[in-house]
């Protein structure tokens, strides 16, 4: 084959790793037959996100600043055939991603996507996401963070020309998963 391949990141979720896609999926399985490069982006706890409390979790530059533009050096990546997605806290990322670098990703793809979880920051401890707290404090930790990592605020501030230049997103979430509503909100934003 002669042809650049068409790529995909994906981003695991929350207490999870990529090892995840190989060893709760059949990914191997779905990409036998497939010519195209998937990357099983780590992400550790850090929601995909340059931390506003530890000054060495800088994520999001990481992937932007490093891990594309190595990827793109060592295999024959089609740019314009970039796709991102993701799983909870993966699907939070792949959103930001998309939506903050639309001009590197074709496709955006979540399922059960935690799109909410700068909004979370500094909530009580008694809510249904309290096992979340911890790390989304220590990555959105201040109110200017907080507002610059809020996938509604970002959607809101889209002029129509940025909002024509937005790859295609995909989402999913389960009837009975606790992001159901905000996946709905989501849904119903960009629509």
């Amino acid at each position: 084959i002669n042809a650049d391949f068409p790529v995909l990141f994906l981003l695991h979720g929350l207490f999870g790793s990529c090892d995840n896609w190989l060893d709760l999926t059949e990914i191997r399985e779905y990409c036998e037959e497939l010519e195209m490069i998937i990357v099983l982006v780590e992400g550790g706890n850090g929601w995909y996100s340059d931390s506003d409390t530890i000054e060495t979790e800088k994520f999001y530059s990481y992937f932007i600043e490093e891990l594309l533009p190595e990827i793109r050096l060592e295999y024959r990546i089609d740019q314009r055939k970039q796709a991102i997605a993701g799983l909870s806290m993966g699907g939070y990322g792949a959103f930001k991603f998309g939506l903050n670098r639309p001009d590197l990703f074709c496709f955006v793809g979540s399922m059960s996507g935690a799109f909410v979880a700068p909004n979370l920051c500094g909530a009580d401890d008694d809510s249904r996401f309290s096992e979340l707290l911890p790390s989304i404090n220590d990555v959105f930790g201040n109110s200017n963070s907080i507002n610059e990592n809020d996938l509604f605020q970002i959607i809101d501030g889209l002029s129509p020309e940025e909002i024509e230049t937005l790859p295609f997103f995909y989402f999913d979430c389960g009837i009975e998963d606790a992001f159901l509503s905000v996946n709905q909100k989501m849904a119903d934003l960009l629509q």
